[in-house]
């Protein structure tokens, strides 16, 4: 006697169906990541500082493309930087500021300098669920740093 392969198919049938729709109630169940909200700042003198969302932003010395700097940031939670040129693919640079003892946050920042000469510098800070866009300009290779 010959048995038939037909039941042994629609088990395996039935158990990838059911499989498939396990799998998908467990991606439904999943929590959304939570979206990224972007601020755009206008910080007229990174030196002077300003501050958004009780946030205070500074540079101890004038940013340059030629020499590091410091950036102080007073922040709720620890910051991290992103820096990268506004008109030109050079890649992203990131600093994980310290925490000093009178609770600012601190990253030392070297940026490279451009062969086209250009200054325009883009500076992110992520913190609490949102990023903070910062344009500056930077003194390049030269220059007198920018204010």
């Amino acid at each position: 006697m010959k048995t038939s392969a037909l039941p042994l198919r629609l088990a395996l049938l039935a158990a990838a169906a059911t499989a498939l729709a396990w799998f998908g109630w467990l991606m439904l169940r999943q929590p959304a990541a939570a979206a990224v909200e972007d601020v755009l700042v206008s910080c007229p003198s990174l030196r002077q500082g300003c501050t958004v969302d009780g946030m205070r932003i500074a540079t101890l010395s004038a940013p340059s493309a030629n020499q590091p700097f410091v950036v102080d940031i007073v922040a709720p939670s620890q910051p991290v930087l992103l820096f990268e040129m506004a008109d030109m693919a050079m890649g992203v640079a990131r600093f994980t500021p310290t925490r000093r003892a009178d609770g600012h946050w601190q990253a030392q920042v070297g940026l490279p300098v451009c062969v086209s000469g250009s200054s325009a510098w883009l500076m992110t800070i992520e913190v609490g669920g949102k990023r903070y866009q910062l344009p500056f300009t930077a003194a390049a290779r030269g220059d007198a740093p920018a204010p």
